[in-house]
């Protein structure tokens, strides 16, 4: 009985030890296993931890160039407000510009249109004097306007050997000391070297280009001598007028636009 129990015990004890050892490896195995898990599970999260990192370095990065962006938007858009005030005082500037611009292309066309006018009355008075085929002395004729043709005048002056003076008028009656005879950009100055120069131009041009005498009157119908026939008397600025002619007691009166001066030229003995 008791050779029994003690074997019972040695088998039971050999059995505990079996279970034992089975148990040791389970629990190792599981400890293996475990660990293996858990490595596994780390070496993820640390992946994972990385991924994560760099994520949150790209967006910082991201974050940080869209920051930079931000600035240099709103630094070019201070500029462009400061270019926008400067171009808002340059369109005013340029609008006030524009008006005087407007003003000026007004006044150019009124001028343009009395230029015209201008070189119209010219035109016709030329054709006028034509028509005697005379040597003509024209007097008092201001300085021509910027657009009349010089060919024009060039031609008139071979063909009908007109001579213009641009300065002061001849004697307008007999004594009249203070008429002058002006030559065409002649200036000079005091009365009485201005009267002796411009009379002595009259002279030269009398006796060099055998012009007959032609004397100019303003304001007055009364000749200052009889004019011979085919030879004409012309006033004053007749050529910045607009002449109508009218056949009036052997005369030929040129009517300008305005009212107050009379411009006459002589065409018959007397």
């Amino acid at each position: 009985m008791a050779k029994d129990i003690a074997k019972l015990k040695e088998e039971m004890k050999a059995e505990l030890l079996k279970i034992k050892e089975e148990m040791k490896q389970e629990i190792k195995s599981f400890r293996d296993s475990l660990e293996r898990d858990l490595r596994n599970e780390i070496r993820e999260l640390k992946n994972d931890q990385r991924q994560m990192t760099e994520s949150l370095n790209f967006a910082f990065t991201s974050i940080e160039e869209h920051k930079k962006k931000l600035d240099d938007v709103i630094t070019k858009n201070r500029d462009l407000e400061s270019e926008n005030a400067a171009l808002r005082a340059e369109c005013k500037c340029l609008e006030s510009k524009g008006r005087d611009l407007e003003t000026r292309l007004v006044l150019a066309e009124q001028y343009s249109r009395k230029t015209n006018l201008e070189i119209q009355d010219t035109a016709a008075l030329i054709a006028f004097a034509l028509r005697f085929n005379g040597s003509i002395l024209v007097g008092g004729v201001r300085p021509l306007p910027p657009a009349t043709p010089a060919l024009l005048f060039k031609s008139t002056l071979e063909a009908s050997n007109l001579l213009f003076f641009s300065e002061g008028v001849a004697a307008t009656r007999r004594g009249d000391t203070q008429s002058t005879v002006g030559g065409y950009g002649c200036t000079f100055g005091g009365s009485g070297l201005k009267l002796f120069t411009r009379l002595l131009v009259l002279l030269c041009a009398l006796v060099f280009l055998e012009l007959p005498l032609f004397l100019v009157q303003a304001n007055d119908r009364r000749p200052f001598h009889r004019v011979p026939k085919g030879q004409m008397l012309v006033t004053s600025q007749v050529l910045s007028l607009r002449p109508e002619r009218k056949q009036h007691d052997n005369w030929w009166e040129l009517r300008p636009n305005i009212p107050t001066q009379v411009k006459e030229v002589a065409r018959d003995d007397y």
